[in-house]
């Protein structure tokens, strides 16, 4: 039995998801991959693979708690509840999550003022009226610092700070910005902002590299609130994305061949269809302590992998959506459709995550993605994948709990030490082997608001105990509250005590 304390969250809002019960992606397309998305700014969007669009309606926004991150050289704001060490939980257990700002701090600064007279020169006394006219002159080691609100877009080409010196856009307190895109960007570092308002994606990147999202605000998008593509090492952090997809069906969260970096401590909700889309040949990528809630219609709540256009992948020769992709310790509540799918990604895995409040038909699905042109392959089928130690409640009394058709999954998919529970009958439909020995699929785990299971005597200690050769297994330290986890391991995103 783990000793440790609990830190408790605050009661949390709900999200949907879907899953069709078609033997294909179930995900509806923007057509023929490369029809491009007209971005705010009304330039067209370099990646239009398909799931780009899909008809959607208004959705609402919710509050956030506020924390603290260690890493950043400004700002205090963020999302989800955290002790005061900034780094998530208790201290003694820190997950690595190293990123290239890492110890770094700006050598000069640049101001932004909303309303500031024509003519400044981005002194703090004579500071500039607009975002873009600061980033049009910053170099490497500058910070700029933007206070009041521009709702006024930006659009950006080249910015680039280096290793040694990234270049920051800092939010002062109660900052507000327009839809922001950066095109070819290089170790930038944006925090501590609220944007919101664009009829196609609020925070665009494409060809980028090295870049740190961090304690935003994002939201009322026409299509994405956040979309990234063939970029290197980008990363989200203690963000709150909601709102998206109002002009058209998109993602919360969409990324085409993004490679390498990770995705924790966020809140995602109000979102059409698939709320996070990690495709394209994503790779060496961690989705931890997150939660994804309200998803307006169906769709594949939290896709690892997907479906898209081979012209887009990154790099051009991936022969699989996604890779060395992990799910941990998120909690995923109020869908209508399948939570979790593994859609053309090898070598990827859900862990201890926590699943509640679905009410679609399918709480669990294998399905086949596309490939790169470059790849010598058309079609790329889940492969090497794990669900493990994860509690999962929902589904329909005629759905299924797992969706793993014979044709639609490769070969080495494991899902072992989980929890379900269902109404009706089980319906393991595919070929993926049930577990029989270490899952329960009739006893209730007692989860409350937050998705604390209260049969602990289910879930205590009956988790995965392999779990060391999966990819980021030396972040698994923490619980979705930031409370230790120690041997032996739970079940869902909580340790108990």
């Amino acid at each position: 039995m783990n000793a440790i304390p609990r830190l408790f969250l605050a009661a949390l809002v709900t999200a949907s998801l879907s899953g069709c019960g078609d033997a294909g992606s179930g995900d509806a397309s923007s057509g023929p991959a490369g029809t491009s998305a007209a971005t705010s700014t009304g330039s067209l969007e370099p990646t239009g693979d398909s799931g780009d669009a899909n008809p959607t309606g208004e959705t609402t926004a919710t509050g956030v708690a506020t924390a603290t991150d260690p890493g950043g050289s400004t700002g205090d704001s963020a999302t989800t509840a955290d002790p005061s060490d900034g780094t998530g939980g208790e201290a003694g257990c820190e997950p690595k999550l190293p990123t290239f700002a890492d110890g770094k701090q700006a050598s000069s600064s640049l101001y932004v003022q909303a309303g500031a007279a024509p003519g400044g020169d981005g002194s703090e006394l004579a500071p500039f009226a607009e975002l873009a006219v600061a980033l049009m002159v910053a170099t490497p080691g500058t910070e700029v610092r933007v206070a009041g609100e521009l709702p006024a877009p930006t659009y950006t080409v080249g910015l680039a700070g280096s290793a040694d010196a990234p270049i920051w856009i800092t939010g002062e307190p109660g900052a507000k910005i327009g839809p922001l895109t950066l095109e070819q960007a290089s170790h930038i570092i944006v925090q501590d902002l609220e944007i919101s308002g664009s009829d196609g994606h609020v925070l665009h990147f494409f060809f980028a590299d090295h870049l740190l999202l961090r304690r935003l605000k994002i939201h009322d998008a026409g299509l994405g609130c956040i979309k990234g593509s063939q970029t290197t090492a980008a990363y989200v952090e203690d963000s709150e994305l909601w709102a998206a997809g109002q002009v058209n069906a998109h993602p919360v969260l969409d990324y085409v061949g993004v490679n390498t970096g990770h995705i924790v401590r966020s809140e995602f909700h109000d979102g059409p269809g698939v709320m996070i889309m990690l495709k394209g040949g994503t790779s060496d990528l961690l989705f931890a302590w997150n939660e994804v809630h309200h998803q307006s219609e169906p769709g594949n709540a939290l896709s690892l992998g997907q479906s898209t256009g081979p012209e887009f992948f990154q790099p051009l020769d991936a022969a699989f959506e996604g890779l060395r992709i992990v799910a941990f310790a998120n909690r995923l509540h109020d869908l209508v459709g399948a939570p979790v799918a593994f859609e053309g990604c090898k070598d990827c895995a859900a862990v201890r995550n926590t699943i509640w409040s679905c009410t679609g038909p399918q709480l669990l699905r294998f399905l086949p993605g596309a490939a790169g042109m470059s790849s010598g392959v058309q079609i790329s089928k889940p492969e090497g994948c794990r669900f493990t130690g994860n509690i999962v409640v929902g589904g329909q009394d005629g759905g299924a709990s797992l969706n793993a058709d014979d044709g639609n999954t490769g070969p080495g998919n494991v899902v072992d030490y989980n929890v379900f529970l269902k109404p009706g009958a089980l319906n393991w439909w595919g070929v993926i082997a049930q577990d029989l020995v270490h899952s329960t699929y009739d006893q209730d785990p007692q989860l409350d608001a937050a998705g604390m299971p209260g049969n602990v005597g289910l879930v205590d200690g009956k988790g995965p105990p392999d779990t060391a050769g999966l990819p980021f297994a030396d972040a698994f330290t923490r619980d979705a509250a930031g409370a230790c986890i120690g041997p032996a391991p739970d079940i869902g995103a909580f340790e108990l005590p």
